[in-house]
């Protein structure tokens, strides 16, 4: 029983991830992709939840057999924590350094990306500056993208570099 829920539950992850991943390459709408990502992110988090629920509705006589067969689910279960664990410290680490780093907008280079924007359909995107003597791009934001450059790297590319970094 539960290997047959685990194997489901990989089913639905890769087939749904098929499915919407294969969708969004022909929308256009930010806010609809926005929306597709998010759907991405929380299949694994149905998958997970199907599969605790069924580990949780099990009876408490199980054999050893049948508890080797719930180490799928604890992987699962093990890989899902530690990736949430992970990317909340990455959150923090971000915040941290953003809290300490003095940043302001760049009009010039605000100025250089309108147009590849425009050529490539995206939004508006804001693009700050701080003062880092050390090469660092770092783009984040999930309803108002944004890019910060480093002090460093504004003075050390030219206009070209800076487009595709």
């Amino acid at each position: 029983m539960i290997l047959l829920i685990f194997l489901t539950s990989l089913l639905i992850i890769t087939l749904g991830n098929l499915l919407i991943l294969r969708y969004l390459t022909s929308v256009r709408n930010w806010s609809q992709r926005r929306m597709l990502q998010c759907l991405v992110l929380a299949l694994p988090l149905l998958s997970l939840g199907v599969s605790v629920s069924a580990w949780c509705l099990q009876s408490d006589t199980v054999s050893w057999v049948e508890r080797a067969m719930q180490v799928p689910l604890f992987l699962i279960f093990l890989i899902a924590a530690s990736a949430f664990l992970l990317n909340g410290v990455r959150l923090i680490l971000i915040f941290y350094f953003f809290a300490r780093c003095h940043r302001q907008e760049d009009s010039g280079l605000q100025e250089l990306s309108q147009p590849l924007l425009q050529r490539l359909n995206l939004p508006s995107v804001r693009i700050l500056c701080c003062a880092v003597d050390q090469p660092l791009a770092l783009a984040w934001g999930f309803f108002r993208p944004t890019i910060l450059l480093s002090r460093w790297m504004i003075e050390h590319l030219d206009s070209q570099e800076l487009l595709i970094s």
